[in-house]
């Protein structure tokens, strides 16, 4: 609908353009630019109208039009939306030896074009466009470019006598041969109409296509900047490449030197740091110490800035060290590797355990003395409270052998700290686990001070009191979550086994951490069943209550029973009341007095004397277990759950 009604008015201009034959023409900022000449339709098909105006007093008539699109108002007058300019341009020959420029090059097009006759020209042109006026320009003849600038003021006195000649034309009127003087200002010599009518169409499309212009030449400055660099690339990967090939294959003091470059440039590149760590992990059995101590002191260097290069090379890295001959190169990898250790635990500690573990039985390295592993090993995790735990746990386990290895590491163990074994043991065992552990006679040899701290930690442990834990445990020893959490888990227990809930300020209130994170540690606990307790909310007060066993949970533990029985259900019965039942009574005899079952990969433990009451009262215990433990107590059959 638009469309037609532009139509219409476009129709209309054009009949009725003897009506605006002689109207002034005004742009928005209120300037009379000329005179309307009439209404055209140009070779391109656009409506606009053709006009007359003056330049140093000489009619000039542009073969540029104003748009039909720019008028705003017909009245008296022909109102325009826009601002017009009128300015004289550069020359025909000009414009195109720049047309010529452009062709050969996008950078020399911009030199040339830098360099104008008239700075105040370049300054009133770049205004104009970025005021977004629209600019009529009119261009000096070649023939007049020649005359002297002395000669100007004759030639203007002798033009102002004369008179334009003038045509009709179907109704349009023409100026022939019309000759403009420029402003003195700008130095221009007089142009003629022809050369004006000639370019006035071409200024007009390069104005359009300067934005296009700016975007190709800013993505031409873009392609030189990266093949430049692309080049320089190719050419430092090369040298780079020499290198490594050096490290590889040169002499002992080339080799030398090659890397300490290499190590040099990883300040700059870690993608370089990544390639040059196997390349000098490589050289850990070259035979030249010189070598060997040279790369030692190069990982240091890479350790103190870059320790997170080494990740997936702790453990490689430290075999290097426990194997290394000469204790100068060894002390500069256990450096190295202590740095790693303090400032990146989290790529020091997978897998460290399970090699500990190891080296300290001999299944691996069982040629390294045991003494280098162990004072190489507290070297290294000296610092780091979460590696010192995992040497600690390393070696925990062989205190129940009586043999020499037990000895050893409860000798070995004295050489940490007492609070960070005793953290240890909650973290890593089970009350009952934990309790048996300090009872053994290798857990003596470490020591009447160390046994009182650790069997005080236990102590607090079993009583769920972070009071008492604190009394014993070092300020400066921060806690680990998974002690607090082994904390909770019996404090919550105990607490329930005589109260059927309890307010949950009751647990956060005398926490070592924060009462936000002790709750969430709490509502963890409960959520992923490490404690038999649900929370509740009363009167906007929440609650930490004993988990009511519905009919659901108890067919659920039946269920489990039946799944097991049909395998062993046959063949073991028979032998269940003779062997089981002798093994219990072996048990009850044991000189801790007290009755294990094992169930599911998991043993409990209960006293030897434990009443039938307190059998039925214990939660978390499957109803299987149960019944052994009623069997071996001689108690009559274990009550079955109705279902």
């Amino acid at each position: 609908m638009s469309e037609e009604n532009e139509e219409k008015s476009s129709a209309s201009l054009i009949n009725g353009a003897a009506d605006l034959e002689g109207k002034p023409i005004i742009d928005s900022r209120g300037i009379q630019i000329g005179v309307c000449k009439t209404a055209i339709i140009d070779s391109d098909g656009q409506i606009g109208l053709a006009f007359e105006t003056k330049i140093n007093d000489k009619t000039v008539v542009p073969s540029q039009t104003i748009p039909y699109s720019t008028i705003s108002k017909i009245s008296d007058v022909i109102e325009l939306r826009d601002p017009i300019n009128i300015k004289i341009a550069q020359s025909v020959q000009e414009l195109k030896r720049k047309d010529e420029q452009e062709k050969e090059g996008i950078k020399e097009e911009r030199k040339k074009l830098e360099e104008k006759p008239e700075e105040k020209d370049e300054g009133a042109e770049k205004e104009e466009e970025e005021s977004g006026e629209l600019t009529i320009s009119i261009t000096p003849s070649r023939d007049m470019a020649k005359i002297p600038t002395e000669k100007r003021e004759e030639e203007k006195e002798k033009e102002v006598s004369k008179q334009p000649e003038v045509e009709e034309k179907g109704g349009i009127e023409t100026e022939e041969k019309l000759e403009v003087e420029a402003e003195q200002d700008l130095k221009i010599p007089r142009i003629s109409q022809a050369d004006a009518s000639q370019q006035l169409s071409k200024a007009l499309h390069k104005a359009k296509n300067k934005q296009v212009r700016e975007i190709e030449e800013e993505d031409a400055d873009e392609k030189i900047v990266l093949k430049g660099i692309t080049y320089e690339l190719r050419e430092g990967l090369e040298k780079l490449e020499q290198l490594f090939q050096l490290v590889s294959n040169g002499d002992i003091e080339t080799k030398c030197e090659a890397i300490k470059v290499l190590t040099s440039l990883t300040t700059i590149s870690p993608v370089l740091g990544r390639s040059l760590i196997p390349r000098l992990m490589g050289l850990k059995d070259y035979s030249h110490q010189e070598v060997r101590l040279t790369v030692g002191e190069q990982l240091e260097i890479i350790s103190e800035s870059s320790p997170g290069l080494f990740e997936g090379y702790f453990l490689e890295l430290l075999e290097n060290a426990f194997e290394e001959p000469t204790e100068e190169v060894r002390e500069k990898l256990i450096k190295t590797l202590h740095n790693i250790a303090i400032k990146t635990p989290k790529i020091a500690a997978p897998g460290l355990e399970e090699f500990l573990k190891d080296a300290v039985i001999g299944r691996i390295l069982p040629e390294i003395p045991s003494k280098t592993i162990h004072e190489t090993t507290l070297r290294i995790v000296s610092g780091s409270f979460q590696l010192t735990r995992i040497a600690i746990r390393s070696r925990l386990p062989y205190l129940e052998n009586k043999g020499s290895l037990g000895e050893r590491c409860a000798e070995e163990l004295q050489d940490y700290n007492a609070t960070l074994i005793g953290l240890t043991i909650i973290e890593s065992y089970s009350l009952q686990e934990a309790e048996k552990l300090i009872k053994l006679d290798n857990f003596r040899r470490l020591g009447e001070t160390f046994a009182d701290v650790i069997e005080t930690m236990i102590e607090a442990y079993k009583r769920g009191s972070f009071e008492l834990l604190q009394e014993v445990v070092d300020k400066k020893i921060e806690i680990p979550i998974s002690v607090i959490e082994r904390f909770y888990e019996v404090k919550i227990s105990e607490t329930l086994r005589g109260v059927e809930s309890a307010p949950l300020e009751f647990f956060t209130k005398d926490s070592i951490v924060g009462e936000e994170l002790a709750e969430e540690i709490i509502y963890s606990l409960v959520i992923e069943k490490r404690v038999d307790a649900a929370i509740n909310v009363n009167n906007n007060r929440t609650f930490i209550a004993n988990l009511p066993k519905g009919e659901e949970e108890k067919k659920k533990e039946e269920e489990e029973e039946e799944k097991e029985e049909p395998t062993k259900k046959e063949p073991v019965e028979k032998k269940k009341k003779e062997t089981k039942s002798t093994s219990k009574t072996k048990k009850i005899k044991t000189k801790n007095g007290e009755i294990k079952i094992p169930y599911k990969g998991r043993v409990y433990t209960f006293e030897k004397n434990i009443s039938l009451k307190a059998l039925k009262s214990k939660r978390g215990v499957p109803l299987k277990v149960k019944e052994q433990v009623a069997e071996a107590r001689g108690f009559e059959s274990y009550p079955k759950k109705k279902k």
